[in-house]
């Protein structure tokens, strides 16, 4: 964009209420001139894109300016003109992004700031794979593959950042110059396949050519080299290591060490997760989140039910299990009104309906429910493997939950499922009170329950 900088200073004085009249009209009239200042003003004031959205009228109200500034009627001509902008491009162009999820195996998600259904339109953000593989199709015609565990940023069409991990890029003839930096070099294609690697703790980074040509920049040393097939570079201290593969690379970061332990969430193989509620199951339910709640008036009730897919434990010797969990802000309740809250972890004993299907789950037909109470299982169809507190004033965070039991329901498991599920003991003060909510499979900013089984 050409002259950013100087939109930039001009914005942010319209805003503090520094610009003269000259200048607020020259703002206005790139405002509807000028897609690029449109873009830009858009933002500086909301963060985040808003052009491919519905909620256009919504860009007025939302800017913290007073209706009698300046800044205000800026606000509601950029406001008029994506509100135009919405109506009249075509759906196709608006819903154009960076790239999409084009295939993906045995693909478990970490935090993520983009959806992770395949062939969703992706824009800016980024995405963490826990296990499996994943391949992204740029819009440019490039290819990223994620090898678990990894984690990427979507920059643009024509550039990602690999944040951690290891991914493979093939880069056809339109999209040469993608780039695929790491936070040590810039790493731009010249018509290849490639390979980048970048250690989790101490953020040193790899290369490796495949086929073709790379050029990488090392920005500590701003030393700059081409590689060529069977090529590569490792960084450590103030420069880059050249290295040859010589066909067969090797991945000298697992030579001497593997993981000593493996996370098992309910977004893997055939998990899943539901909430069964008492009453009001259309109002009162989150597509995203697990909630608890255990009500002093026995309406609304709640308990959470998820679904461990450990299959792939079958023959391995394991020692440590936690169940994690994700506490995030919830929609319902006030925390002020529940006091510190204590909960319970219940499995489901082995082969006791371990069939069920969260789509269809509820209060009626949920296993070893006791409908009757707003937190009471079955007795012989469950056992208790953990418990754990929230204090009163908590209302995000991760919980952790440990207990010897659970690892040997786990181990004397037969079916390659665990149920696991959660209730609130305590009640609250008032009906009013905090519903406890956890992050789901597809929870924005969120981590989906998972285990963590230590490997002997």
């Amino acid at each position: 964009m050409k002259d950013k900088e100087k939109w930039v200073v001009l914005i942010e004085k319209v805003f503090s209420g520094e610009a003269t009249d000259t200048e607020v009209e020259e703002l206005e009239a790139a405002l509807m001139g000028d897609a690029d200042v449109l873009d830009l003003y858009q933002d500086i004031t909301l963060q985040h894109s808003l052009l491919a959205s519905s909620n256009a009228m919504q860009f007025a109200e939302v800017v913290e300016v007073g209706r009698g500034s300046v800044g205000w009627k800026v606000a509601a001509i950029a406001a008029l003109v994506l509100l135009s902008l919405s109506l009249f491009i075509p759906m196709s162009k608006r819903e154009k992004g960076i790239a999409s999820i084009s295939e993906s195996s045995l693909a478990q998600w970490g935090q993520c700031s983009l959806p992770t259904t395949e062939g969703e339109v992706l824009s800016q953000g980024a995405l963490e794979l826990l296990h499996g593989t994943a391949s992204l199709s740029f819009e440019s015609g490039a290819v990223v593959s994620l090898e678990a565990p990894a984690a990427i940023e979507l920059v643009s069409e024509m550039q990602a950042r690999v944040l951690y991990g290891r991914v493979v890029a093939e880069v056809p003839e339109q999209a040469i110059g993608f780039r695929l930096d790491t936070p040590d070099l810039e790493v731009k294609d010249l018509g290849t396949v490639f390979s980048v690697y970048v250690d989790k703790g101490s953020k040193a980074s790899t290369v490796d050519v495949i086929d073709g040509e790379v050029e990488v920049f090392h920005e500590v040393s701003a030393g700059k080299k081409l590689l060529v097939t069977n090529e590569g570079v490792q960084t450590g201290g103030e420069g880059m290591v050249f290295r040859r593969n010589d066909g067969e690379i090797i991945h000298s970061e697992l030579e001497e060490a593997a993981a000593d332990f493996i996370e098992v969430s309910t977004a893997y193989g055939e998990g899943g997760h539901a909430t069964i509620i008492s009453n009001h199951a259309d109002t009162h339910l989150h597509p995203h989140l697990l909630l608890v709640k255990n009500p002093m008036n026995q309406t609304y009730k709640r308990k959470s039910y998820m679904k461990f897919d450990i299959g792939g434990l079958k023959g391995r010797s394991f020692g440590r299990v936690s169940l994690k969990l994700m506490q995030m802000a919830s929609p319902y309740g006030y925390a002020s009104l529940v006091p510190d809250s204590k909960f319970e972890v219940y499995a489901l004993k082995d082969g006791v309906d371990e069939d069920w299907d969260p789509a269809v789950l509820t209060w009626e037909n949920a296993p070893a429910n006791v409908r009757r109470s707003g937190w009471k299982l079955e007795e012989d169809r469950v056992e208790l493997v953990g418990a754990f507190t929230i204090p009163r004033g908590q209302q995000s965070g991760e919980v952790e939950v440990e207990g010897s039991r659970l690892a040997e329901v786990m181990r004397e498991d037969s079916n390659g499922v665990l149920t696991l599920i959660v209730v609130r003991r305590t009640t609250e003060t008032r009906p009013e009170g905090l519903v406890h909510a956890f992050a789901g499979n597809q929870t924005p900013g969120g981590r989906a329950p998972r285990l963590r089984v230590e490997l002997d």
